[in-house]
């Protein structure tokens, strides 16, 4: 029996190659993951950049004798008001849009999400055959710089509904790293310094780097050997593995020491960071120190996922983590906004288990499934999220009646869901597989070898 299995266990794998070429993580290949990182960076600010020109300006009374502070705009001539800064700040005040529906304000940011969900229903099954890792991350950045340019010259609220859907499209290849974090900091920093300037200059600030950065990761960035192994792109593959696996002096990391899983993660994740499930405004003072706040609690909590997935197991620390998220938002509509500090502190809570749970979330999805599939699988569960933001919008019109459907409706859709992690199999410290086949094939294995250790037992 022993004999038998000498063949299989000398067989050279694709982690093998891999492996021994990139055996110490230096330099080069810390330059690699970082440059593709970066477009995180650029993911966050084309997300969040409505916060920022869909913002309800300020405004003030020209005549008292038809306004006061208290007065609806709406219901007043437009002679008697005026906004405190330049007409073209924002989208409302440009267009005129202050006594427009909830639905019509919120509809740029729903047809943003909608983009995001149809292009990974589209494009992500395309990474997993013929368009691979690089391309399609080629196809979302210059998606992302082009619709950023042109979103700045629309004329009405329609053509930038039509942009912002487009700019959704592009997000179907973009992988959240930790520079997503620094691109949430710095998107408030950007408006902040844009402030005296119309809306327009903000899309352009943002869309003209991203087609810098897209004309220089496109030479540098190289395609993912994995898949180039999987394709039967042997040859494409070496090369790759040559570039990034170049000798020096400066070691990083010794690949060697770690365990298999975590040098995979290690290899293609390096500045690996992960997305919140949602975004909301905690303070009532800045729009800008409201979002800078949003982007620095992100930080601790990536090294507390980043301990949790080395130490513990997949399943327990997303069940407990999706339990604390879901108590804690139906803990904070039950306060009511009558207590803010106990609210303020609740919602912290929720956030903190939200954020964790989704980053093992993801994860886990990458270790489930194998290479020919990983791309297309992470991508569906992505859609989960990005159907958050679709209907967002509405959940915030229907709260204004009833607070149920903000924190309590959020609570329940993460408490009860994460329960069904139960049903999922655990994944930490197993490998990676490349096809079915293999997996199907080594889970069977697995399934006989139990089977017969029972049976020896009995």
């Amino acid at each position: 029996m022993t004999d038998s299995l000498q063949p299989s266990q000398k067989t050279l794998t694709i982690d093998d190659i891999i492996e021994d070429s990139l055996e110490s993580f230096g330099w080069a290949q810390a330059f690699h993951s970082i440059l593709v990182a970066f477009a995180s960076l650029f993911d966050a600010r084309n997300s969040f950049i409505s916060v920022f020109t869909g913002a309800q300006p300020t405004c003030h009374c020209i005549d008292n004798t038809l306004c006061n502070s208290s007065s609806n705009i709406c219901e007043i001539p437009k002679f008697a008001w005026a906004w405190s800064d330049h007409a073209s700040k924002t989208i409302i005040s440009d267009w005129m849009l202050q006594c427009s529906s909830s639905f019509i304000q919120g509809l740029p940011v729903s047809s943003h999400y909608t983009g995001c969900m149809l292009g990974g229903i589209l494009l992500a099954m395309y990474a997993d055959s013929f368009l691979g890792r690089k391309k399609l991350l080629f196809v979302s950045w210059l998606i992302m710089s082009v619709t950023g340019i042109l979103t700045a010259f629309s004329s009405n609220i329609w053509t930038y509904v039509i942009m912002r859907f487009f700019s959704g499209l592009g997000r179907v290849g973009i992988l959240d790293y930790l520079f997503f974090s620094y691109g949430t900091l710095s998107s408030p920093v950007l408006a902040f310094s844009t402030r005296r300037c119309s809306w327009r200059v903000l899309y352009r600030c943002t869309g003209i780097p991203v087609f810098v950065y897209c004309v220089i990761a496109y030479h540098l960035v190289v395609e993912s050997t994995r898949w180039l192994f999987m394709g039967g792109y042997t040859e494409e593959a070496i090369t790759a593995l040559r570039q990034i696996s170049q000798k020096t002096d400066w070691t990083l990391i010794n690949l060697g020491q770690l365990p298999p899983l975590q040098r995979e993660n290690t290899i293609s994740n390096f500045n690996f960071s992960i997305k919140i499930l949602f975004k909301r405004r905690w303070l009532d003072f800045s729009l800008y120190l409201s979002a800078m706040f949003n982007g620095l609690t992100e930080m601790p909590l990536l090294l507390i996922t980043f301990f949790l997935l080395k130490k513990c197991n997949r399943m327990s620390s997303l069940l407990s983590s999706s339990i604390i998220g879901g108590i804690g938002c139906i803990l904070t509509w039950l306060v009511g906004t009558g207590q803010r500090v106990p609210q303020l502190m609740l919602e912290l809570c929720s956030f903190f288990g939200i954020y964790i749970a989704y980053g093992i979330l993801l994860v886990h999805s990458i270790e489930l499934f194998p290479t020919c599939v990983r791309n297309f699988a992470t991508m569906a569960v992505g859609q989960a999220i990005v159907l958050g933001g679709v209907v967002c919008p509405v959940l915030i019109s229907v709260a204004k009646e009833n607070h149920f459907f903000s924190y309590g409706l959020f609570g329940c859709i993460v408490l009860f869901p994460g329960l069904f992690v139960l049903c999922l199999p655990e994944t930490k410290g197993k490998s990676l597989y490349d096809s079915m086949e293999d997996q199907e094939r080594n889970e069977s294995r697995g399934l006989i070898n139990l089977v017969n250790l029972t049976g020896s037992y009995v």
